[in-house]
C-alpha cells in the first residue's frame, strides 16, 4: 500500500516554545527543554528550572508523545516519553503534537529525522542561508508520508529500538575507552603487575 503524502500541518499540531524568563524568582516554575538539554540520539541531558511571572499557556505545556525540533540544526528531534513536573520549550524549539488518531508519534519522530524531511527543512529555510531557521508557516508546508496507523505503530517502534540500540553502543564505546584508559594508568604510569 503506497503512502498518502500529507502536510506537516494536517497532520501535527505546530506549537512555538517560549522566551523564558530567567529569574530567580516567580509565581511560576518549569522545566524548560532548550537546544541544548538532548542528544543528537534524543536522550535528555538536561532541563533546567526557570521561573515565569506569567503562567505558560496549557497549550505549551509538553506532553508525553510530544516531539520537539530546534529551530536551528533540526535533523535530530526528541520525543517525549515522560514528562516530569510542568515543562516547556524554549523560543528555540518547538513542540510538534501528533494529532490523534492521525499519526502516531513515535512514527512522526521517525518522519522527522529523514532525509528527505531534513531536506525539505533545509530548503524551506534557506539551504544557501547561513543561518537556516524554522518558522512554524514553514513546518506546516512539509510534506510528509502517512502510512495506515498500525504500520506506523511498528515503524515507531522500530525507530525507537534502532535510537535505543545507537544509544547502547555509544554507551560501551565509551565504557570500552574508559576500560583501556583504566589500563594504561594501571600497567604504563604505575607500573603495576
Amino acid at each position: 500500500m503506497d503512502a498518502t503524502y500529507l502536510k506537516l500541518g494536517d497532520i501535527a499540531e505546530i506549537i512555538p516554545g517560549i522566551i523564558g524568563d530567567k529569574l530567580h524568582a516567580g509565581a511560576y516554575s518549569y522545566l524548560l527543554y532548550q537546544p541544548n538539554s538532548y542528544s543528537d540520539s534524543g536522550e535528555i541531558i538536561s532541563i533546567p528550572t526557570v521561573f515565569r511571572n506569567e503562567p505558560v499557556p496549557v497549550k505549551q505545556i509538553v506532553c508525553k508523545g510530544d516531539v520537539i525540533v530546534k529551530r536551528l540544526n533540526h535533523e535530530h528531534v526528541c520525543l517525549v516519553a515522560e514528562t516530569e513536573g510542568e515543562s516547556t520549550v524554549s523560543h528555540n524549539l518547538f513542540i510538534i503534537r501528533a494529532k490523534e488518531g492521525v499519526c502516531y508519534p513515535d512514527y512522526l519522530a521517525f518522519l522527522l529525522e529523514q532525509q528527505e524531511t531534513v531536506s525539505q527543512m533545509a530548503q524551506v529555510s534557506g539551504s544557501a542561508a547561513p543561518i537556516r531557521v524554522l518558522s512554524v508557516k514553514m513546518l506546516r508546508e512539509i510534506s510528509m508520508p502517512l502510512v495506515p496507523i498500525e504500520r506506523q505503530r511498528i515503524i515507531g517502534a522500530l525507530w525507537n529500538l534502532t535510537k535505543r540500540r545507537q544509544s547502547l553502543l555509544k554507551k560501551l564505546d565509551s565504557e570500552n575507552i574508559q576500560l583501556m584508559t583504566a589500563i594504561y594508568y594501571g600497567y604504563i604510569v604505575r607500573g603495576d603487575d
